[in-house]
Protein backbone atom coordinates (compact mmCIF):
# COMPACT_ATOMS: atom_id res chain seq x y z
CA UNK A 1 0.00 0.00 0.00
CA UNK A 2 2.88 2.13 0.94
CA UNK A 3 4.89 1.35 -2.86
CA UNK A 4 1.23 2.26 -4.38
CA UNK A 5 1.11 5.65 -2.90
CA UNK A 6 4.52 6.86 -2.83
CA UNK A 7 4.85 5.49 -6.59
CA UNK A 8 1.20 7.73 -7.63
CA UNK A 9 2.85 10.75 -5.61
CA UNK A 10 5.94 10.38 -6.62
CA UNK A 11 4.46 10.01 -10.47
CA UNK A 12 2.41 13.78 -9.60
CA UNK A 13 5.06 15.73 -7.90
CA UNK A 14 6.70 15.01 -11.70
CA UNK A 15 4.30 15.95 -13.61
CA UNK A 16 3.60 19.00 -11.60
CA UNK A 17 6.94 20.10 -11.82
CA UNK A 18 6.90 19.85 -16.01
CA UNK A 19 3.41 21.80 -15.63
CA UNK A 20 5.30 24.83 -13.76
CA UNK A 21 8.07 24.62 -15.91
CA UNK A 22 5.54 25.29 -18.84
CA UNK A 23 5.34 21.93 -19.86
CA UNK A 24 1.82 20.34 -21.22
CA UNK A 25 -0.56 17.47 -19.79
CA UNK A 26 -0.25 14.28 -22.18
CA UNK A 27 -3.04 12.07 -22.19
CA UNK A 28 -0.56 9.32 -21.56
CA UNK A 29 0.85 10.76 -18.34
CA UNK A 30 -3.46 11.26 -17.33
CA UNK A 31 -3.73 8.02 -18.04
CA UNK A 32 -1.08 6.54 -16.52
CA UNK A 33 -1.59 8.72 -13.04
CA UNK A 34 -5.19 7.25 -13.18
CA UNK A 35 -4.18 4.03 -13.33
CA UNK A 36 -1.93 4.50 -10.78
CA UNK A 37 -4.50 6.28 -8.42
CA UNK A 38 -7.03 3.30 -9.38
CA UNK A 39 -3.74 0.67 -8.31
CA UNK A 40 -3.85 2.76 -4.93
CA UNK A 41 -7.20 2.82 -3.76
CA UNK A 42 -7.45 -1.15 -4.61
CA UNK A 43 -4.97 -1.57 -2.39
CA UNK A 44 -6.17 0.19 0.52
CA UNK A 45 -9.74 -1.26 -0.05
CA UNK A 46 -8.24 -4.61 0.13
CA UNK A 47 -5.78 -3.90 3.14
CA UNK A 48 -9.10 -2.52 4.60
CA UNK A 49 -10.92 -5.85 3.82
CA UNK A 50 -8.00 -7.68 5.74
CA UNK A 51 -8.03 -5.74 8.77
CA UNK A 52 -11.64 -5.91 9.22
CA UNK A 53 -11.71 -10.27 8.51
CA UNK A 54 -8.83 -10.08 11.33
CA UNK A 55 -10.93 -7.55 13.45
CA UNK A 56 -13.97 -10.28 13.79
CA UNK A 57 -11.29 -13.31 13.65
CA UNK A 58 -8.79 -11.78 16.74
CA UNK A 59 -9.51 -8.23 17.70
CA UNK A 60 -6.65 -8.19 19.67
CA UNK A 61 -4.39 -9.17 16.83
CA UNK A 62 -5.93 -6.64 14.78
CA UNK A 63 -5.47 -4.21 17.31
CA UNK A 64 -1.75 -4.94 18.18
CA UNK A 65 -1.35 -4.76 14.22
CA UNK A 66 -2.78 -0.79 13.83
CA UNK A 67 -0.87 0.02 16.60
CA UNK A 68 2.44 -1.43 15.19
CA UNK A 69 1.72 0.19 11.97
CA UNK A 70 1.17 3.50 14.12
CA UNK A 71 4.50 3.35 15.33
CA UNK A 72 6.20 2.10 11.93
CA UNK A 73 4.14 4.62 10.34
CA UNK A 74 5.39 7.45 13.12
CA UNK A 75 9.15 6.25 11.98
CA UNK A 76 8.61 6.90 8.82
CA UNK A 77 7.14 10.74 9.12
CA UNK A 78 3.32 9.39 8.21
CA UNK A 79 0.60 10.18 10.36
CA UNK A 80 -0.24 7.46 12.66
CA UNK A 81 -3.35 5.19 11.71
CA UNK A 82 -6.76 6.32 13.39
CA UNK A 83 -8.17 3.48 16.07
Amino acid sequence: MLASKDLHFQTLSEVTEKYRAGGRRSLAEAAYLEGLLAAHTSNVHAFKAALAALAAEDPAARNALVKLLAETGEGLGQRPMDQ
